[in-house]
């Protein structure tokens, strides 16, 4: 009798207690009862007393609906041996309804009866929305934190994009000082950045806090809560780069107020040299502080000392690869010149009354070193309109007075003079100083005490002895802002007595050194490390046994600038290519570069003059048209037509201590190509380089300009000489060794020109080994010896057994008549006349 079961098929709709609340309701059923049996729990749906409908589900199932439909309806979860019955509220698609449950104990669990009764709900009138105290608080933060990133987006465009005066103009219209433009730009960033900074950190913090407080259970909220936190993550650290960023190019704005100043800029001497500017504050105010502006120029109390700066105007004339070498000043007289190599001119008198036309020349070099001259335009004109005579009367002891005469300016009123240090005027046309013997000053008011027209004149003080000498420096290889600094060649009178001490004061800070008699130079170094690129003006004071003190200066830029050491190589077809390079400048020129070819140019040895520089990128621009041809150290150009070329090279070098501050460093390569008169070249074929070898050439390449190659004359350099065709196919080198081939070309009209090569072939490797068949054996009995093992062109061979026998073969059989120890000596004869040996001892037993 053939038993079959019945398959019980589950019903995969229903697996959550909400699923049963649809089917209630969707088909309009009373109630729902979940019966448990052995093997399958049945839900049964009942309308009007009857069952209806009758489906299966699987015992996990059912056990996560009773759990839910105990929890809704406030029944005990844990299964118990008692009816419980409860009410709760539920919500299905989006009404509310009343979950009616009874559980009841049985034989495979407990039964669940389930019912749904909706709920009327009565209208009720909305109430006003109130907004609370921290809703408030809440919407002003969020618009805060709106206005201050907006702020600080603002700021970001003003500081990348800000290059002249016009662009921070409005900062002017909040009436901020100009000198004080960058200072509150940083100050503004950095209270704009650190509270969004602080702010995104908040909220990282907090949402991190929810994602590791978050059960696992609750999946979807703890991923939620990660994902912010990540974003708000990016956020912080984006912000924070951001704000470096934007502090690194707040240092690098313009001075504005030097900016303002104008192309051509004109300083008084006395005020620019006279100050010593250790704030850096007040140093940037220095060009300010003696600046001439246009409409006091033409109305000067002379005698004075001018500084000319026309550095803006010629930035303007160095483009296309021109670079001015020379800049030639004159004022109103041809005769009466100055030469320079900067564009500064750093002092020029004028102690006559007159109006002066300055005019400058430069000197402009091109990319192949041809000068032209041009003259430059929109100089001003200096108006020496009055002028004091000043008289000195000087005294054994190295005392003076100053006399100063303003009887030819009484016409502008009375004289006030103020004498260094003292707050109350001498009146007067007539002044005359008290007994001086240090550096003073003295300031001359014209007119009205409102009037701002004046002069100050500084009276040097050393005429109770002199002490001279020059600030030098040194600039460490590890360090471009760290200074050796020194004083050469210092001679002090002896009347002052012997140096005792020296003072530096650089940015602020003071050195001070002890003097030693007979090393003094020595004695006066110290070191510095500046906190930034840029001008700066270095003070030394000496204060020698009689009581006296002396000073020096120098102004030092601290640029960030590097010079190529190690230069450029270049070669052709492996020869050296002769080319001029000048380190300053950074061009390199190429004369007479014979056409057509392949100019090797290789950067692989590059080094700067700094050695914490390490070279990190390079890129080639072989026609200097700003697209970039080549990334690689070692680039091949070829160059086939006559003419000017100019190849741009740009390095990348990386500072190896801090990987961030990278220096751009551009060089130009000029190369003159002329066509060749003749081009006789070959190209060695060799495919070994051990000897012998069959080597081939190449020399159907070769020209002759205006006429015809008839002749190839070959000379091996192994004592053949052959005349053959432009191209060899192969000629067999015997030995190993260095070998000079030479190729003359014979025109039909019977010139020759000639070429040669060095062609280098090394020995084979060279070993002998012998091998047998039996290292052991009896006498009579044959062993096999072989030679197979060794390594080398072997001509001949010649074996000795040890018993008085020999052979001639690579490979021969040998047997012994006599028990005993044989020594068995293989002897080779190399093709490079080379003899090599090895041997091998043989046991014969009776």
């Amino acid at each position: 009798m053939e038993n079959k079961e019945n398959k019980i098929i589950f019903d995969i709709n229903i697996a959550s207690v909400q699923d049963l609340y649809n089917i209630l309701l969707n088909k309009g059923y009373d109630f729902v009862t979940l019966e448990p049996e052995e093997e399958k729990v049945s839900v049964k749906f009942r309308k009007d007393g009857k069952i209806v409908e009758e489906k299966f589900i699987k015992y996990p199932i059912y056990t996560e609906i009773v759990i839910k439909a105990k929890t809704i309806s406030n029944l005990d979860v844990g299964e118990t041996k008692e009816t419980q019955e409860g009410t709760g509220d539920t919500e299905v698609d989006g009404k509310k309804f009343k979950s009616l449950a009874k559980v009841v104990p049985g034989n495979f669990g407990e039964k669940l009866f389930l019912k749904l009764k909706a709920i009327e709900e009565k209208p009720e009138k909305k109430a006003a929305q109130k907004v609370s105290l921290g809703q408030f608080v809440g919407f002003l933060g969020v618009v805060l934190i709106i206005l201050i990133i907006v702020l600080g987006a603002w700021l970001a465009f003003i500081v990348i994009n800000a290059k002249t005066v016009d662009d921070v103009r409005f900062f002017l219209m909040l009436g901020i000082n100009i000198n004080d433009i960058n200072s509150f730009i940083a100050k503004t960033i950095m209270v704009v950045f650190s509270i969004l900074v602080v702010t995104l950190t908040i909220f990282l913090i907090v949402f991190l806090f929810k994602f590791l407080t978050t059960k696992k259970i609750y999946k979807k909220k703890k991923t939620k809560f990660l994902i912010i936190s990540v974003l708000v993550f990016i956020f912080t650290f984006s912000t924070a780069g951001a704000w470096m960023f934007l502090d690194k190019k707040v240092r690098e704005l313009p001075e504005w107020n030097i900016l303002a100043l104008g192309d051509v800029k004109v300083y008084d001497n006395a005020i620019y040299n006279r100050i010593i500017y250790e704030d850096d504050k007040i140093r940037k105010n220095r060009e300010a502080d003696s600046f001439i502006d246009e409409k006091n120029r033409l109305n000067i109390i002379g005698p004075i000392d001018l500084r000319f700066d026309i550095e803006t105007l010629a930035k303007r004339e160095e483009k296309n690869g021109l670079k001015i070498k020379k800049y030639i000043w004159t004022f109103g007289n041809s005769s009466d010149k100055e030469e320079t190599f900067v564009p500064v001119l750093e002092s020029k008198t004028f102690d006559k009354v007159g109006n002066y036309e300055v005019a400058v020349e430069i000197e402009l070099e091109d990319q192949l070193g041809e000068i032209t001259k041009k003259s430059l335009n929109g100089l001003p004109k200096i108006g020496i309109a009055h002028l004091v005579k000043i008289t000195e009367k000087v005294y054994n002891t190295g005392r003076k007075n100053v006399t100063f005469d303003a009887n030819s300016m009484k016409s502008l009123g009375k004289m006030r003079w103020y004498p260094e240090g003292k707050t109350e005027p001498v009146t007067g046309y007539i002044y005359t100083t008290e007994s001086i013997v240090e550096e003073t000053s003295v300031y001359l008011g014209v007119g009205d005490e409102k009037n701002n027209y004046g002069r100050l004149f500084i009276i040097n003080g050393d005429q109770a002895g002199k002490v001279n000498g020059s600030i030098e420096y040194e600039v460490s290889p590890m360090n471009d802002r760290e200074y050796k600094l020194h004083v050469k060649d210092l001679n002090a009178d002896k009347g002052l007595g012997a140096i005792e001490k020296f003072t530096w004061r650089i940015e602020g800070k003071i050195y001070e050194k002890e003097g030693e008699e007979g090393n003094q130079e020595k004695a006066s170094e110290t070191k510095h490390i500046f906190g930034n690129y840029g001008k700066y003006t270095v003070t030394v004071e000496m204060s020698t046994t009689s009581g006296e003190t002396r000073k020096i200066t120098k102004e030092i830029d601290v640029g960030r600038e590097l010079k190529i050491k190690d230069p450029l190589k270049f070669t052709t077809d492996g020869q050296e290519v002769e080319a001029v390079h000048n380190s300053q400048t950074g061009d390199y020129i190429i004369r007479d570069y014979g056409i057509p070819s392949t100019l090797t140019i290789d950067a692989r040895y590059v080094k700067p003059d700094n050695m914490i520089y390490s070279l990190e990128e390079i890129s080639w621009d072989y026609e200097s048209d700003g697209k970039i041809d080549s990334n690689d150290k070692k680039v091949d150009l070829t160059i086939n037509k006559e003419g000017k070329q100019t190849v741009t090279v740009n390095y990348k070098f990386k500072n190896i201590r801090i990987p961030e501050e990278v220096i751009d460093v551009k060089e130009k390569v000029y190369i003159e190509a002329v066509k060749k008169e003749y081009e006789v070249n070959f190209k060695i074929n060799q495919n070994t380089e051990y000897a012998p070898a069959i080597i081939g050439f190449d020399a159907s390449k070769s020209t002759v300009r205006d006429s015809n190659i008839s002749k190839f004359i070959w000379d091996f350099g192994d004592g053949i000489k052959e005349e053959a065709d432009a191209v060899i196919e192969g000629h067999r080198y015997l030995s190993d060794g260095e070998y000079t081939v030479s190729l003359t070309v014979v025109t039909s009209d019977g010139k020759k020109y000639s070429t040669s090569k060095k062609l280098v072939l090394k020995p084979k490797a060279q070993k002998v080994k012998i091998k047998s068949s039996m290292k052991n054996a009896p006498v009579y009995q044959g062993i096999d010896f072989d030679s197979s093992d060794s390594i080398g062109d072997i001509i001949s061979y010649y074996w000795d057994f040890g018993d008085g026998e020999n052979s001639t073969e690579a490979n021969p059989s040998h047997f012994y008549k006599k028990p005993g120890e044989y020594k068995v000596t293989l002897r080779v004869d190399f093709r490079n006349r080379n003899i090599m040996e090895d041997t091998m001892n043989i046991t014969i037993s009776q």
